[in-house]
């Protein structure tokens, strides 16, 4: 998880030219990877939990990146299920970034079962390998100008 959440952290800081950049926190990378595999092996069949548990640790608790923890989070908790035979599709990118605000913010008033509640909906089994699934997402994502997965 520590390793994946580097590689998702670098490609995004690569791609978008962030001007701040760089690891605050590279001991709490590795404590939130260990709160993240705790989880996934307590709890293996609770997918939406899991990937909730990513985001949460990432992007709200962490806080290790100067810039780009949300889409760090957004990314590690995607690939995350792409490597589990699952895709996030959520329809509305708009959608998806409000509720990944209003999750992380200080006092957020979103429990742990709502945003699980939330995030299940958008996840499906996924019918394409990996591969061609990333492959398929930075083609769309460069058509749109995006710069995460």
């Amino acid at each position: 998880m520590n390793k994946l959440i580097l590689t998702c952290y670098s490609n995004i800081i690569d791609t978008t030219k962030e001007k701040n950049q760089g690891i605050r926190d590279p001991g709490g990378i590795h404590n939130c990877s260990y709160r993240i595999v705790s989880y996934e092996k307590s709890n293996p069949e609770d997918i939406s939990g899991i990937t909730i548990t990513i985001i949460i640790e990432i992007a709200k608790k962490g806080h290790f990146f100067v810039d780009g923890n949300k889409r760090t989070a957004f990314a590690v908790a995607k690939t995350y299920l792409l490597e589990k035979g699952y895709i996030l599709e959520i329809p509305e990118i708009k959608a998806a970034d409000s509720f990944i605000r209003d999750l992380t913010k200080y006092e957020s008033k979103i429990t742990l079962k709502k945003a699980k509640n939330w995030i299940k909906k958008y996840i499906k089994k996924n019918r394409k390998t990996l591969e061609s699934h990333i492959i398929d997402q930075i083609i769309k994502n460069q058509e749109n100008g995006r710069s995460y997965i």
